[in-house]
Parts: C-alpha cells; structure tokens; sequence
C-alpha cells in the first residue's frame, strides 16, 4: 500500500492533482509511443515480459499487469485497454 501512495503522490506531485508530464515523467523510458515498438498480435504476459526487460517504470507495468488476458491485435487496440 506504501508504494502505491509514493506512485499517487510522485504522479501529483503530493497535491492531488495530476498534470501530463508527471505521468509521461513516471512511465520511464518506455512510454506510451514505445509501445508501437511491441510486435503485435501479443498477449498480456507477452506485454508483461517486454516491459519489464526494457525497464519499463513501475507504473506502466502496473498498468499492463490490469490489461485483460487476452490477446491484443495492434497498438490502438492495446491502448484501449490502458488504465489511462
């Protein structure tokens, strides 16, 4: 639970309110464009393992981990899915 409040307050700078950089700042290097870079179809788990061996940050693998299991067709169809 700790960890999800340092994210909460990191991602709103601690004021409750967030802005777009400090989420484009806490998705680390492989943000919501690299995503493109992923080779489609894949499924969640196949999303999991890329991200964590490209270091995604936390916050996008979060995100990933509450996609639905199953298998997404391209980029626009996975970024439907995203939490955000």
């Amino acid at each position: 639970m700790d960890k999800l409040k340092k994210i909460f307050n990191d991602v709103t700078g601690g004021d409750g309110k967030i802005d777009a950089e400090d989420i484009k700042g806490q998705l680390g290097d492989l943000g919501l464009d690299d995503l493109t870079k992923l080779q489609f179809p894949i499924d969640r788990a196949g999303i999991i393992k890329i991200l964590k061996e490209n270091k995604a940050s936390e916050m996008l693998v979060m995100a990933a981990e509450k996609l639905p299991d199953e298998t997404f067709d391209s980029v626009n169809d996975l970024k439907k899915h995203l939490p955000f």
